[in-house]
């Protein structure tokens, strides 16, 4: 429970992060099995639109840094970082090739 609180305080800051550097965000979400595996960490930041996706995953080196940075500023085990995953995804997308199911998007 203790990485899941860690995680959700990243989760929080990430939106913050994303506006400062002139983006937009519409949520972020986890998945893993982080209780077994801390390295199984995915973190999905969603925009709107497939336009905002694609300037989000233009900056993805600076993006995924300062989301790592966050995660060691948590406390989140060091040796996992380096595997967290960050992926970017628009509900344009979901709602157009998956008919809005984000289970059928991240399989």
């Amino acid at each position: 429970m203790l990485l899941k609180l860690k995680i959700i305080k990243v989760e929080n800051k990430i939106p913050g992060l994303i506006k400062r550097m002139g983006f937009n965000c519409k949520r972020v979400f986890h998945i893993g099995a982080i209780g077994i595996n801390p390295e199984s960490l995915a973190i999905w930041i969603v925009t709107q639109s497939d336009k905002e996706k694609e300037m989000l995953r233009d900056n993805f080196l600076k993006i995924n840094s300062e989301v790592k940075g966050l995660l060691i500023e948590a406390g989140y085990p060091a040796d996992a970082i380096n595997y967290t995953g960050v992926d970017f995804e628009s509900q344009e997308t979901v709602d157009r090739d998956y008919k809005g199911s984000w289970w059928s998007c991240m399989k």
